[in-house]
């Protein structure tokens, strides 16, 4: 899973990827023996730097022209490559090049050592705080437009995005939502003969220094007479930025209003209303109302062993982490 993060150009540590890679169990040992670019996972940071043939390399300059050259060493031929290059590109646009290290000085940066220094200094963490200065030398410390240009494009669009937007439902008690207007849209719906399950009750937890936006909220079914299995699978907040998946399991719920409150992590992007969470729903049903329409249960959520009269239905929701301009209850 590769999830974009980072509180955006003109801020500290504008942009960068969150990646997660998941393994099936019994490949667990020969994982933790691997090793590659990135190093190995066994928790041993003195032997993360290797050529490709795993002969462990010192480095005395790893942030400058040592790390820049160890990079060399993994560059990949077109045979060797199992990379397929975007429609009108071709291997010359993604092979490795053979640019040399130029040494970044303070003459050379975008913002200066005072600048840095303003921006930066009062991270207490030395290899944040160089990773922050190392922005700024790149642009990053107050780019005034690229902000305002990415502020523009993941603005809310007030007046809604395309799919369907679901609406409070009389579960919502007495708009227990803080927002007054849909904030929920649904992505993705393989039951169109079916009203979605409605997601409610939705309340924003104040975020800190330890965790990031999360949203929380309450699900319900309207298969009448009808009691299913409902799996809801999110992300969880894990520090300021990254999210771990997560799916919470409830077995035989009614149809109507649900107790079982739930705590998604949002994806955090630049901009006031860009967070989201991205919710999938599961509902397991021997009701002929539901279409077989092959989906399945994700394998994350454990479900249980169903016989060929329960059919799955799947519902993807956008759930936005906070409320748009003037709509706050």
């Amino acid at each position: 899973m590769i999830e974009v993060a980072g509180q955006g150009p003109g801020e500290r540590f504008s942009c960068h990827w969150n990646i997660w890679v998941c393994l099936p169990e019994e490949e667990k040992d020969d994982f933790a023996t691997s090793g590659g670019l990135l190093g190995s996972p066994d928790n041993n940071q003195t032997n993360d730097w290797t050529t490709r043939d795993g002969t462990i390399v010192v480095q005395e300059n790893p942030k400058k022209d040592g790390g820049f050259n160890y990079c060399k060493d993994w560059c990949v031929t077109q045979k060797e490559t199992f990379l397929q290059p975007p429609v009108g590109a071709t291997f010359d646009d993604m092979k490795c090049h053979g640019e040399d290290y130029v040494n970044i000085t303070d003459d050379s940066c975008v913002y200066n050592k005072t600048a840095q220094d303003e921006t930066c200094g009062s991270i207490k963490k030395k290899i944040m705080q160089d990773d922050c200065k190392f922005e700024c030398c790149m642009g990053n410390c107050a780019n005034d437009t690229v902000l305002e240009i990415m502020e523009d494009f993941f603005k809310f669009d007030e007046e809604g995005e395309e799919g369907v937007v679901t609406t409070p439902s009389d579960c919502d008690d007495q708009n227990e939502s803080v927002c007054l207007s849909p904030i929920v849209e649904v992505l993705r719906n393989n039951q169109e003969n079916l009203e979605p399950p409605t997601i409610y009750d939705i309340d924003f937890l104040e975020s800190d220094d330890k965790l990031g936006k999360q949203v929380t909220f309450k699900v319900s079914h309207s298969l009448d007479d009808d009691t299913v299995d409902m799996y809801v699978r999110h992300q969880k907040k894990v520090g300021e930025y990254a999210n771990d998946p997560v799916c919470d399991k409830e077995l035989n719920v009614k149809p109507g209003c649900t107790e079982t409150l739930l705590t998604a992590g949002c994806v955090e992007h630049n901009g006031d209303f860009a967070s989201y969470a991205i919710v999938d729903v599961y509902l397991a049903s021997s009701s002929s109302l539901v279409i077989d329409a092959g989906s399945e249960v994700q394998k994350c959520c454990h479900p249980a062993v169903y016989d060929g009269d329960v059919n799955i239905a799947k519902y993807t929701y956008k759930i936005q982490c906070q409320c748009p301009n003037d709509t706050t209850a």
